[in-house]
């Protein structure tokens, strides 16, 4: 279903004249082709808090500079979440987390709190169970220091984002 639905929202871009019909069959099966740029700018429209995700393994890749222009473009606050974390050796985990630090201020410009930026970097495992807590904690306190609430007594409206 994914590869479908990708498929159909590139040649939907490709009917409203986005991208060529060609590039976007071309592109469907390819990561950071169109149709992602596109869900990320419409998912960035309805997003008071952007949760960049950086594999541990990986670092900053590509895809993590574009979200966070988008991010950036919309005035969304940023939190970087450093994935895979179980595979980071223990020992490690320090030279790491300064790693992907200094990373993405040289590849994206981004500071994060740690050096005085505004961008909290939270690393967590889902395998591992590790850091979800303070992934949570981290966006209840951003969003209390945004004052990010709702009206209990307005209709609830909400977006689906892929």
């Amino acid at each position: 279903f994914p590869f479908l639905f990708l498929l159909s929202l590139s040649l939907s871009l490709s009917s409203r004249g986005e991208v060529s019909e060609d590039d976007a069959r071309r592109n469907a099966l390819r990561p950071g082709h169109a149709a992602f740029s596109r869900m990320r700018d419409v998912s960035a429209r309805c997003v008071d808090v952007a949760v960049i995700v950086v594999a541990a393994d990986d670092g900053v890749m590509p895809q993590t500079a574009e979200a966070l222009d988008v991010a950036r473009d919309r005035g969304a606050a940023i939190v970087v979440c450093a994935t895979k974390w179980d595979l980071v050796a223990p020992s490690a985990r320090a030279a790491r987390l300064g790693a992907l630090r200094a990373e993405l201020l040289e590849t994206c410009g981004l500071l994060t709190e740690a050096d005085g930026g505004d961008a909290p970097l939270v690393a967590v495992s889902a395998r591992a169970r590790e850091g979800l807590d303070d992934l949570r904690e981290t966006l209840a306190a951003l969003a209390e220091t945004l004052d990010l609430r709702a009206d209990p007594d307005a209709r609830a409206a909400g977006h689906v984002l892929d």
